[in-house]
Parts: C-alpha cells; sequence; structure tokens
C-alpha cells in the first residue's frame, strides 16, 4: 500500500524546499552522513493561518542541530507517514519545477500543480497536472532516523528556556540590555531573502537563550540560540566610541 501524495502549486513548493535548506546540516568534506542533511516531510490536518476550515498542511523540518526551521504551506492529499527528502537532491527538485514553472508562464497559463507520490517503499515520484515534463523520481527515505525530538525540542526552547545561564567555568550570566547574535542567527536572514516577508523576533527569558523567528505570513517559523558573552562585558552600553564630526 502506497505512503500516500499531496499536491501543490510548483511555485510554493520550490519556495517550500528552498526555505527548508537553508537549516541544513553540511557537515565537513568526507563526514559520515547525517539524518540532519534530510529535510523531514509530512502532512496533518488542520486550521493553516487565517484560511477558515480544517485542512491539509505540508509542513518540511530541518535542523542543523543547532538551530531549526518549521515551514508549512497548505496542500491537497495527505501522507500516511513522514519521509526524508535528501539535501543533495533539492537543487535537482527545485530545478525542475523551475522548468515547469517557466514552461507555463510562457504559454501564459496557471502555475501547474505538482502531484508528489510517495510509494510502500517511500520512493517518491513527482509529475506536473497539467503534464509539462518528464515525471520526475526522488530517492525519499522512511523517517525512522530522524531525531525529530531534538528537533522540536529546539523549535520550543524558547517556551521552555531558563531565566539564568551560565559561561563555561560555570559563573552564572548577568543580565542587560545587550543580545550577541552570532553565524547562526544568519539563516533566518536567508529565509527572509527567499520569502520576501517580515521576519519577527521572539526574545529567550536570557539575553544568551533560543531566539523564536517567525514569517507569520508565508508560514516559517524558527529557532537559533544567541552567543554567550563574557562575564565581565558591558552588558548595557556599546564601547565602540562614536566619532562624529558634529560632537566636536
Amino acid at each position: 500500500m502506497a505512503i500516500g501524495s499531496f499536491e501543490i502549486p510548483a511555485s510554493q513548493l520550490a519556495t517550500f524546499l528552498r526555505v527548508c535548506k537553508t537549516h541544513l546540516y553540511s557537515g565537513k568534506q568526507g563526514a559520515e552522513k547525517n539524518a540532519l542533511d534530510s529535510i523531514l516531510v509530512y502532512t496533518i490536518s488542520g486550521e493553516y493561518g487565517d484560511t477558515p476550515g480544517v485542512g491539509t498542511i505540508l509542513l518540511g523540518v530541518s535542523s542543523d542541530g543547532l538551530c531549526a526551521s518549521l515551514m508549512s504551506k497548505p496542500c491537497g492529499g495527505a501522507l500516511d507517514d513522514a519521509i526524508l527528502v535528501p539535501g543533495d537532491r533539492i537543487g535537482t527538485i527545485t530545478s525542475w519545477l523551475g522548468d515547469a514553472v517557466r514552461e507555463s508562464r510562457a504559454e501564459k497559463s496557471e502555475d501547474p500543480l505538482v502531484l508528489w507520490s510517495v510509494s510502500n517503499g517511500y520512493e517518491s515520484n513527482l509529475r506536473t497536472s497539467p503534464s509539462r515534463t518528464e515525471s520526475l523520481r526522488v530517492n525519499t527515505t522512511s523517517s525512522e532516523e530522524y531525531p525529530e525530538r531534538e528537533i522540536q525540542a529546539i523549535l520550543k526552547a524558547r517556551d521552555d528556556g531558563a531565566e539564568t545561564m551560565t559561561d563555561a567555568d560555570g559563573n552564572e550570566l548577568p543580565v542587560g540590555a545587550m543580545f550577541s547574535f552570532g553565524p547562526a542567527s544568519q539563516k533566518s536572514h536567508a529565509v527572509r531573502g527567499i520569502l520576501g516577508g517580515r521576519i519577527d523576533y521572539y526574545p529567550p527569558k536570557h539575553p544568551t537563550g533560543v531566539w523564536a523567528v517567525e514569517d507569520k505570513a508565508n508560514g516559517w517559523r524558527g529557532a537559533f540560540p544567541a552567543e554567550k558573552y563574557s562575564v565581565g562585558n558591558d552588558l548595557d552600553n556599546p564601547e565602540i566610541p562614536l566619532y562624529l564630526r558634529c560632537d566636536e
């Protein structure tokens, strides 16, 4: 028996996959493959945004083990089980989708629908309706080895965060006005570049905790940790002087 299928406009699916890819684990060259190299894809039944009524929602979860991303889009159909879509196949899929969209626009037609079917062996087959390109086979797999609970914990960390934090030596970090953002925060900027919408940031209980971020209009939510600062830092004022000519 097949796992199921879902249907979604090609351009929406391309955006969905591109957003999910921003948070995938990349690892070092030659490193052993990791389940976090893949996107966890599944469907649920529920209400989506301001759309009235209950429908099917397509979800994509991705993480590098530090940050996490949850992308959602309404769709038709449903999957009975989750699948893993390999990160190294995302480019092939989005290129195939792009060809279908360009053909449609050249003919001044509507965005073609993509039917994504999953066999009982968890292999996926993608085809457009109306048919504009040859179907595409993708070696997706079962989600059995995906650390879903751990990634869910990252996404929920702001709500469950501690009010006190310590540095590597166990010293309690004081609370001030400063928040420090490192490379982990840049992935939310990458998502904004794809979606083009407004990103809202929700601070944690402690400035060095995990931030929640979202683009409500486009169905994206993420989480990333702030950087830990040193105990001796001035947490209320910038340290670099303002070398302004008008102050002379």
